[in-house]
Formats: structure tokens, sequence, C-alpha cells
């Protein structure tokens, strides 16, 4: 089995971090680009250095599909070296070289592992920054026996709902992130289905007027009674219906228990084969519902808090949020669902009825400001498709807003029909001649800088080859995308001299952030 070229650099951009003296570093990527693999690779590497490695995630799903890639990936590593520590699985393994474990089955006894090198945490999102909880458990024990125990950390959503990113404030575990492979480049190398989002018709949507928050996020109970309402359920299943006749999987997520019970008996009531998973559900049950799902036996699944994380079902073509949620790790998650790809399947409809996309945004730009209100989407009237809130006309439908009818956030020349991505719009520009020079800012190494002089303006990109961090890996890929040649320069001013390797480059596509275009792919003329 062969790695992706960006699973190879994530791992070689933890080597390189780690060689320049880094300590605790971060990586993310999205729901479906598989970074088992490169979790799989890592601990190989280490392995063969006599390095003990122990891979730490909160569900057994998780766990089994790491090992899964890591016998995959090293089909002839000796069987002695490999072990699991889960109750859920019926392992209780702890001297292996290589140990992967749920964190509930040693957080109480860490030290019962042993010394080990590196700790990798699959789902690092569900490690809260003040040092209590299982996961600072683990840590806390593992050093008192390894104090330079370095914490590697895997996530598809580098934020938590209590505290921002994890890589920020003074009391976070990890230092930065070095490597971020983006939902919209997992799309654009085809990865990645895109999703189109639609919101629900006017007396489908839950309104959260009302329910209290705990923690930044909706109190259970009270979202729950705001979305259990016969009406709400019976306009939502009309819409799932209409939107879902030419897909074949659906998933639902509900606020709840009940919740998840009432939506499911709608589906049967008209005639959908529909299953419901809890956490109440038996084990037994739930794997056989899952792999009947999966088969396509059972067209729907209905359910609350059980379909987030660990759940790997890449035929669902149809996403249903009936659960409002203040977390946008939480709506990443979900929307998560939908992005792997399968046969045949060249999209996933994604139905909004808790107001999601417009409170988040587009899952590859999450607004991670808790709170602050905006409103960074706009529905059409026409279709209900959920568009960027600059769009004067809806790429689904071709419905004309009216001049004034929203205030631009974001401009965008030259805008076409087929460059507007599912995920927020992308636009083309036609590329005169680049322009290279030095960039310097204080406390850093040079880096290059490149001007793309356009008919109607001037895009720059920053190349920061003599960083030592994720960065560097960054500006690799840009560099040889740029047409340059390997070996790639260590610095600007070498950059400048090999300068004539560059382009020359026809086009490059790019989108709105804030007031900066970032560029997110480049044509070579010719």
């Amino acid at each position: 089995m062969e790695l992706r070229d960006y699973q190879n650099d994530m791992v070689a951009a933890l080597f390189a971090y780690w060689q320049a003296g880094g300590g605790n570093p971060l990586v993310e990527a999205p729901t479906g680009t598989g970074k088992s693999l490169a979790i799989a690779d890592l601990t190989r590497r280490f392995a063969l250095k006599n390095r003990r490695v122990l891979i730490l995630s909160h569900v057994r799903e998780i766990i089994e599909q790491d090992a899964t890639a890591l016998l995959a990936l090293w089909p002839d590593m000796p069987i002695d070296m490999f072990g699991i520590n889960s109750a859920a699985l019926n392992r209780r393994d702890t001297e292996t070289q290589i140990l992967l474990a749920t964190v509930q089955s040693v957080f109480r006894n860490p030290r019962d592992v042993g010394w080990r090198s590196l700790l990798i945490v699959d789902e690092a999102q569900r490690i809260p920054k003040a040092s209590t909880g299982m996961y600072h458990k683990v840590i806390n024990g593992l050093r008192e026996i390894h104090p330079g125990m370095r914490v590697a950390g895997f996530t598809a959503t580098p934020y938590r709902l209590d505290c921002g990113r994890l890589d920020q404030g003074n009391d976070r575990l990890f230092d930065e992130l070095i490597y971020a492979y983006s939902v919209r480049q997992a799309i654009e190398d085809g990865w990645l289905a895109p999703l189109i989002a639609k919101g629900g018709v006017k007396d489908s949507k839950i309104d959260t007027t009302g329910v209290g928050k705990r923690g930044g996020e909706f109190i259970t109970g009270q979202l729950e009674r705001a979305a259990d309402k016969e009406h709400l359920i019976q306009r939502a299943v009309d819409e799932i219906i209409r939107f879902g006749a030419d897909r074949g999987s659906w998933l639902v997520f509900c606020c709840g228990v009940d919740h998840a019970l009432h939506v499911g008996d709608e589906l049967r009531r008209r005639g959908v084969v529909v299953a419901t998973v809890t956490g109440e559900t038996p084990a037994v049950e739930r794997k056989r519902i899952l792999n009947a799902f999966k088969a396509g036996q059972i067209r729907a699944l209905t359910g609350c808090d059980v379909f987030t994380t660990g759940f790997d079902a890449p035929k669902v073509d149809l996403v249903a949020l009936l659960r409002p949620t203040m977390s946008p790790g939480l709506y990443v998650q979900m929307c998560g669902r939908g992005t792997r790809r399968a046969d045949g399947k060249t999209n996933c409809m994604l139905l909004d009825f808790g107001g999601n996309v417009m409170r988040h945004g587009p899952i590859d730009d999450v607004s991670v400001d808790i709170g602050k209100g905006r409103k960074l989407q706009k529905e059409c009237p026409s279709c209900q498709g959920i568009i960027p809130i600059a769009a004067k006309i809806c790429p689904d439908c071709g419905h004309e807003f009216p001049t004034g009818a929203s205030k631009p956030r974001l401009v965008v020349h030259n805008k076409t029909a087929d460059e507007i991505s599912p995920l927020g719009p992308v636009t083309t520009f036609k590329v005169q001649r680049i322009e290279v020079a030095e960039h310097h800012k204080p406390g850093r190494p040079p880096s290059l800088r490149v001007d793309f002089i356009t008919p109607t303006t001037k895009i720059s990109d920053w190349l920061a080859l003599a960083h030592t961090n994720g960065a560097r890996w960054y500006a690799r890929k840009k560099w040889l995308a740029l047409g340059g040649c390997d070996p790639v320069p260590t610095s600007a001013r070498e950059a400048l001299e090999r300068r004539y390797e560059l382009g020359p480059i026809a086009e490059i596509k790019a989108h709105r952030e804030g007031n900066y275009w970032r560029i997110i792919k480049y044509q070579i003329a010719g």
C-alpha cells in the first residue's frame, strides 16, 4: 500500500519539525482523507527505530480503523510488536512496542503501559486545554516515566467550542499546527466528494429562540423539545424525501433519542426502510444495523451522538441536520460523514434544518469565533440553496438577487457559474506575468514573495522556504507546483537565483479570505 502525496507530506512535516527541536505538533486532515494511514506510517517509522508508540483515541471504532491501517501498511510487522488495550474490544495488552488504546481503558493506571517515546492522539479535539480529564491523566502519568515524551495530535477540527483553537493560548497542549490539508484542496484533488447545501423550507426549520446554552452549546433537553414537534418532523421528512429521491443512502442527525425515534417513525410511515441508532442500542444490534446500512439494505439512519466520529459509510449521499449546534467542530464532523468518495457518487446533498451552515459557514472555511453571531451565508428563496452571502446569482438555479439585497463580504471578479464551488466562490484569474522578490518579516527568515499580475489586480503568495516547521512543506509543494525543480531551494535568496525555473503561469484559482485572496491552484501554460 502506498501513501498519497499529502499523507507523505504529513509524516515528512512531523519529522522535520522534531528534527528542528519542535515539541508537540498538530496535524489537520479532513474526515475521509485517510489520516489513519499517515498515523500508521509514522508509527512504523518510530517502531523501526526501536521506539515505543502509544496510539490513543476515545472510541473503539477509531482504534479498529487505526489498527487496520497499520496492518495493511505493514503486513509483515512482527506479531508480538502490536497490541490493543480496550475493554470494548476485550483486549488488555500493555507491554507491546506499538499499543493502540481507548483512553477510557488506560487513564486510571497509565504507568501500566510503560515508557513511550511518542503518544499519537487520533481525534485530538477531544483533549481540553485545561490540565484535567482522562487524556491529561494519561499524558501526565506517562511523562512521569519519560518527561521527554512527544504528543502528536491528528484531527479534522483543530478547535473546541469551549476554548477555540488547540494550538493557541498559554494553556495549550499542542505547540503549533505544522500541516493542514484543507477540505477544499481535498475536493480539488479528487479525494473528497463535494457538498451541495440546501436549507429547509420555512416551516421545517428548528427555532432555537429561547433555547438556553451551557458551556457555549445548546442545552440538550431544551433543544430536543424545540425540535421534537410533529409538524417540524413531518415537513423535514417531506424535504428529505423530495431531495433524496435519487439518492440511496441518507444519514439524519437528531437532537435526542426520542427525536431520533420519532423522525425514524415518520420516515418509516412514508415507506422508507429506516433504522435508528442511539447510545442505548446494544453493540451487537448496532453493528448489524450499520452493516445493513453500508450494504444498502437500509436506506436511512436516524441517530443522536453516534455518527460523528469513527463512523465510515462512504456511500452516504444525503446528510440531514435536524440538530442545531453552536459547536463548529460538531458541525464539521456531521457534514464530514457525507464527503467520503464512493463508486457512482458525485456529491452529497446537505439538508440543514438547524441553521448550522448560516451559523458557521462552509465546512472548509468555518468560523471559530464562537458567539459572534455573524451571518456567513444566505439562502436562495427559489431553491433553498445555501450560498455565499456575496453571491448575486444562485449557482444552483440562476435566481438573481436584487441589488442591495445583501451586503457583500466578498468581492469576486470574473465569476462564472461553473467556477463556484459548493463550499464557496472560487475565481479564475488569467496571469500576464509573475514577479518574485524577497519578503522580510521581523523575527523570521526571509520568504519568497510571488506576485501574479492579472488584467485586473495583483495577487501575492509567499513561500517560507527557510522555515523549519510545516510552512517549509507548504513552500516545497508551491515551488514544485510553480514549475520549480528538486531539490527545492532552502532560502529566498537561492530561490531568486533559480527563478528562471518558474512558470510560465497561465492562470490561478483563488478564493477570498477577508481582505486577501488565497491561491488554491496554479496552472502552468502549455
